[in-house]
């Protein structure tokens, strides 16, 4: 009994970690330097969530060059 009650919490606790984050819809394209240069396609009205990696504490941070249509964006 103690095994599948830790078999169970176990599935919990990985499922957990693998779901999109909050506000991120599952069917969301998800690009990042893995897709450079590639062509992605999307449907109307669906998201495109583009990662990208950073470490603040050595500087290497990404920043805005010009801040893009509104009309385009979803802000947090």
């Amino acid at each position: 009994m103690a095994t599948a009650t830790a078999m169970v919490l176990l599935s919990v606790v990985i499922n957990g970690c693998s779901a999109t984050p909050a506000g991120i819809p599952a069917d969301a394209v998800v690009a990042g330097a893995n897709e450079n240069g590639s062509t992605m396609r999307l449907r109307s009205g669906q998201m495109l969530v583009i990662e990208l990696q950073s470490n603040p504490s050595t500087g290497y941070v990404w920043q805005l060059v010009r801040e893009p249509n509104a009309q385009y964006l979803l802000v947090d």
